[in-house]
């Protein structure tokens, strides 16, 4: 029988590390995951998901503005530059560092004798280029080509194609199973501390940790206010109709999202959905 780890020592040893927040989950809460991308799916004896987040600084995120005044670069490269400190800091870091947090917290429960992975933060990225690795045609062409064949099969055949930004675990929904935050309505993963400046990573084990509960307030502010300030101030239209998503019998707000115009478009927008939301920036949500 797999050893059983203390909730206390997993969270002290992430804190230890640097995490932000830990929240733990069991592996039953992700009954309704789509096939093939459930904890079970990757070890089949799993009994726990832990799920580590480090948060974004607020004025990292707060970057459409930097540089406006300067006479020393061009219109261009302003915001270029601008939209440099958003992604290196408060994307390219916080993930190179959030992958060493799940490499360090795999390590640790191996050594206890529980069998542990964990998984990119994003889908397969090259650090040293701050380049999704499907990015770079000089050493992924040939199967980026065969993706494009495969699009193109789905299309002649009339099949509905898989969704374009789709990656092997989902951290966010791991996050609001564990009990870290809850979904906004602009899809992001809304944390009573922080709001939706984090990001978060996690760890599949055969480990039996005691699990954290499930946030049931709500903490985003539509439901509460009627506030709606992502959607109108996004600026690729990415946000439309509100919806609603249900998990393990919660309810939470959630408009439609379309994630091909808003990776598409990531220049001109930069976070400005985690930037505008006032979630975390004043107030604390109990």
């Amino acid at each position: 029988m797999d050893k059983t780890t203390g909730l206390k020592e997993v969270k002290e040893f992430a804190f230890s590390q640097g995490a932000s927040v830990i929240g733990v989950a069991p592996v039953e809460r992700f009954s309704e995951a789509p096939r093939g991308h459930r904890p079970t799916d990757f070890i089949k004896d799993a009994r726990s998901v832990i799920v580590q987040g480090i948060r974004v600084l607020p004025s990292v995120v707060n970057w459409h503005d930097y540089l406006k005044d300067s006479r020393q670069l061009t219109p261009l490269k302003r915001k270029f530059l601008a939209w440099g400190i958003y992604h290196t800091c408060g994307y390219a870091v916080v993930n190179r560092k959030l992958q060493l947090l799940a490499l360090d917290m795999a390590l640790f429960l191996e050594n206890q004798g529980s069998e542990s992975i964990f998984f990119p933060v994003t889908g397969p990225y090259d650090f040293d280029t701050n380049r999704l690795m499907l990015e770079r045609p000089d050493w992924y062409r040939e199967f980026e080509l065969a993706m494009e064949n495969e699009e193109r099969e789905y299309d002649k055949e009339g099949k509905e194609k898989p969704p374009t930004f789709f990656y092997s675990f989902s951290h966010r929904h791991a996050a609001v199973l564990a009990g870290l935050g809850r979904f906004g309505l602009s899809n992001l993963v809304l944390t009573p501390d922080y709001g939706p400046r984090m990001r978060f990573i996690s760890v599949v084990t055969t480990a039996e940790i005691e699990p954290d509960p499930m946030i049931e307030k709500e903490i985003c502010l539509y439901t509460r206010t009627g506030c709606t300030k992502c959607i109108d101030n996004c600026r690729v239209d990415a946000l439309t109709a509100q919806g609603q998503l249900n998990m393990c019998g919660l309810e939470m707000p959630f408009a439609h999202l379309d994630a091909d115009r808003c990776g598409d478009q990531y220049l001109p927008c930069g976070g400005i959905c985690m930037n505008v939301c006032p979630v975390g920036l004043k107030e604390r949500v109990s």
